[in-house]
């Protein structure tokens, strides 16, 4: 799983369309389930009550942080996972 790749993703998907709705199996199918678990952790994508789907977070400090790690930088993800010996980051990594 991919951090780089899943904010990139949502980001596309925000910028394309005129919704932050979105299906439940079309983010499991674009981030796979790894990635869709993650968003979901790191709260980049949340349920939505009334249509029973999902929504990608468009608040501000959550936009900026979709586009700080979709560059590549992994700072604003500290505290939330860690990086292991091959310089990436694995799915469950949490600081204790």
């Amino acid at each position: 799983m991919n951090y780089k790749t899943v904010a990139a993703s949502l980001l596309s998907r925000i910028q394309r369309c005129s919704t932050p709705l979105v299906l439940v199996g079309e983010m499991q199918n674009e981030l796979g389930s790894e990635g869709f678990s993650e968003a979901l952790r790191l709260r980049w994508l949340s349920c939505d009550a009334e249509s029973g789907g999902l929504t990608i977070a468009t608040s501000g400090p959550t936009l900026e942080q979709l586009r700080v790690v979709s560059n590549g930088d992994f700072s604003s993800l500290e505290g939330v996972v860690n990086e292991d010996n091959s310089g990436g980051y694995q799915v469950g990594d949490e600081v204790i």
